[in-house]
């Protein structure tokens, strides 16, 4: 009994010890596997504390990089405003450079006359417009990095008011989502050039290099965790946007010319005068007393004792006359046509008039008269002769007398000492009219003073029916229902009849085309000594070319251009009416005398660009360039001064003048705009050194229209126009957000546990 007990103890001993033994492995495992978690939680911790520090460098580079673009994006969106070093003043220099064939500050490889910021038609290159604001954007760009991105990683903190004075309103220090904040203070920046080959701080970097180091240790000294990554930075571009500042201009024939007025345009005693561009000149009406020989010729354009007159680049149309009086040496209409009611190269009524020369190049299309009465003087119109006003017509409703609206040549001059002559083409579809109390009409297309005594003679060619008539103060052949055809036989018969050899002035003075029938003339007429006859003809392509020239005369002279010569109703109603349609008057809305209108604004930077809106037709505009002389005085006194502009010491100027009044230029002066008037134009000097040039420039008007548009908008009249946008001015545009994507700017590199 007694050894079953002791049995039974052992057994309980040793299942009490194998329990034990389980139970103390089991334990001790369970203690083991506790700590060796608390362990890897330290580790992870630190290794995840070490790597969101890697993940905060990166928002901290990229506010930083964020940044950096927004202050380069300024730097070069400043260069838009104006000024010698703005953007839009170095396209003008630029663009005036190509001009004048000098060579750019910004050229074309291999064409330094030619630049890269503009293309060959002047407008604005995009390519190197956004290579030129890149020069602006970069530099500052990375200056800006370069000074504050290490520094805000290494010290944890972001940029808030990069204008505030002192530190703390400056940075905002960044926040972690750990007890113990990580280290950067192992990281670094640097460029690196396209070998990833180091560059110093300040060099020409292609990119940057960021190699951060984010270390995290607990307070208990614990084994620290770093881990590193590479990221590299690039150089982006200017990332705004810009565009050509863009308005509806109203682009009528106004705005067009470089010079339009409703008066008259007087050179006089200029030594040279340039105008390059359309001119328009409506003319003032004929309202002078005195002989229709003379009065019919006033009003239009006018060069008085001028050395130098060149009208280029454009179109010169006047309503009126376009004059030559005394001593106007050398006057030149080239690159295209000249229209006009008459050319006349002579004196006024009580004047003399020499020494004065006209060269036209192109074609000279006249509703009337080309009239010689100068000594010592020509007119050269090498473009062909279109005179126009066909008499055989009878729907022609035109104002005035007949002998206003009757094509001719009249040669008034008996020295032999002028000439006229044509080349190309002539058609003159009228014919002259004798000075007579009731105007005679002669039967000559050319006609030379003193030659009337033809009519004063019947021969036997003429019929029974010819009659003798007084005119005062000549008797002249007539009959009834004499026609110009009737007249133009008689003349040729009796100047070809030897019986009146030497009673006829016979001149060889007058040149014109004969060749092929290069001269078709409505009456008899003289070239090179020769008298012709009369060849009108009805065939039907010289009809159709004489038909197309009074719709061309049409569309310039009475409509200003502005409609097309495929609206040929229009233009058959305007030629046979006579009458200016379109006018400064009437194409611009300038009310009389309005403060609220009136605007000058002159310019005081480079661009030399104003403004003059002027609504007082009694208050002048007067341009004074270096040695000018006006023959008026300007009122610079009282309730209503004149407008004056003093240029002297600046002679180029580019505006616009709008006005109800007279502008008067004198001196030395380069103007490049448009001159818009309802008065006259005059342009003045004292005939030794001044240079005068108007230049229509459409770029200018285009810039100076946009800038001033609120002032123009009222002025122009916008709805009965074509319209185009202007202009070639550069501005930032606002209507585009670009956000800026990181991800095209920092590359991420290697990323590594170094422990």
């Amino acid at each position: 009994m007694r050894r079953k007990k002791g049995s039974t103890l052992v057994t309980v001993v040793v299942l009490f010890a194998v329990v034990f033994t389980v139970g103390t492995a089991v334990l001790s495992m369970t203690v083991v596997d506790y700590k060796s978690r608390i362990t890897e939680s330290k580790r992870i911790e630190h290794l995840y504390g070490a790597d969101s520090g890697i993940d905060t460098a990166y928002n901290i580079a990229g506010s930083v990089i964020k940044l950096a673009i927004t202050q380069g994006n300024s730097a070069a969106e400043s260069h838009f405003d104006s000024g010698t070093n703005s953007i839009n003043s170095i396209l003008d220099s630029e663009i005036s450079k190509m001009r004048n064939n000098q060579t750019c500050a910004y050229p074309r490889t291999g064409a330094p006359t030619k630049s890269r910021l503009i293309n060959d038609d002047y407008t604005a290159n995009d390519d190197g417009i956004k290579s030129l604001l890149n020069d602006y954007f970069k530099p500052v760009y990375k200056s800006f990095i370069e000074q504050y991105l290490l520094n805000c990683i290494r010290e944890k903190k972001t940029i808030a008011n990069l204008n505030a004075v002192n530190d703390t309103d400056k940075y905002s220090f960044v926040h972690f989502n750990t007890d113990i904040e990580p280290r950067f203070d192992e990281s670094d920046f640097y460029g690196v050039d396209s070998s990833n080959q180091r560059v110093a701080i300040g060099g020409s970097p292609v990119r940057y290099k960021l190699n951060l180091v984010s270390v995290y240790q607990d307070n208990n000294g614990n084994e620290a965790r770093k881990v590193s990554a590479v990221y590299y930075i690039d150089i982006p571009n200017y990332s705004g946007t810009y565009g050509k500042k863009s308005v509806t201009l109203p682009m009528n024939g106004v705005i067009k010319k470089a010079i339009a007025a409703d008066g008259d345009l007087i050179i006089d005693s200029v030594n040279t005068a340039n105008v390059s561009g359309d001119v328009f000149i409506k003319g003032s009406d004929n309202t002078g007393s005195g002989s229709i020989a003379y009065t019919k010729y006033s009003g239009g354009i006018a060069v008085n004792n001028s050395v130098n007159v060149n009208f280029y680049n454009g179109k010169v149309v006047t309503s009126r006359t376009f004059r030559l009086l005394n001593n106007a040496n050398n006057v030149n209409v080239t690159d295209d046509n000249l229209y006009a009611s008459n050319i006349y190269v002579g004196k006024d009524e009580n004047g003399s008039a020499y020494d004065s020369h006209l060269n036209v190049t192109k074609a000279a299309i006249i509703d009337n008269d080309l009239a010689m009465n100068a000594t010592s003087s020509y007119a050269h119109l090498n473009g062909g002769l279109y005179a126009i006003s066909d008499i055989r017509r009878t729907d022609y409703a035109k104002a005035g007398a007949k002998e206003k609206s009757s094509s001719s040549i009249i040669m008034n001059s008996t020295d032999d000492s002028s000439e006229i002559i044509v080349n190309g083409k002539a058609y003159i579809m009228g014919t002259a009219y004798i000075n007579t109390s009731e105007a005679y009409q002669t039967g000559e297309s050319v006609a030379v003073k003193g030659n009337y005594n033809a009519y004063a003679t019947m021969i036997p060619q003429d019929g029974a029916d010819y009659l003798f008539k007084y005119y005062n103060p000549l008797t002249l052949i007539d009959k009834k229902d004499i026609t110009v055809f009737d007249k133009a036989a008689h003349f040729y018969n009796y100047a070809t009849n030897s019986k009146y050899n030497g009673s006829l002035n016979i001149t060889k003075k007058i040149s014109l085309p004969t060749n092929n029938n290069s001269t078709i003339s409505v009456g008899a007429f003289i070239s090179n000594g020769i008298v012709y006859k009369s060849n009108y003809t009805d065939d039907s392509s010289f009809q159709s070319d004489l038909l197309s020239k009074q719709y061309e005369f049409a569309q310039q002279v009475y409509e200003m251009g502005n409609v097309p010569t495929t609206d040929t109703v229009t233009l058959s109603k305007d030629y046979n009416n006579g009458a200016v349609v379109k006018n400064v008057s009437n194409q611009i809305n300038l009310p009389q005398n309005n403060s609220n209108v009136d605007y000058t604004d002159i310019s005081n930077d480079s661009s030399n660009n104003c403004i003059i809106i002027n609504t007082n037709p009694n208050k002048r505009i007067f341009i004074k360039g270096k040695n000018y002389s006006f023959k008026e005085t300007p009122v610079t006194t009282g309730s209503n001064p004149d407008i004056v502009i003093d240029r002297q010491n600046n002679q180029n100027m580019s505006s616009v003048i709008i006005s109800a009044g007279d502008v008067y230029l004198s001196g030395n002066i380069s103007y490049t705009g448009t001159i818009i008037t309802k008065g006259n134009v005059k342009i003045q000097g004292r005939a030794s050194g001044e240079n005068i040039s108007i230049t229509q420039n459409s770029d200018i008007v285009n810039k100076i229209c946009t800038k001033y548009y609120s002032k123009l908008k009222s002025i122009l009249n916008i709805s009965d126009v074509n319209s185009q946008i202007a202009s070639n001015t550069l501005v930032v545009s606002d209507s585009v957000q670009n956000a800026v994507n990181l991800n095209d700017i920092i590359h991420k590199g290697l990323w590594k546990i170094e422990r």
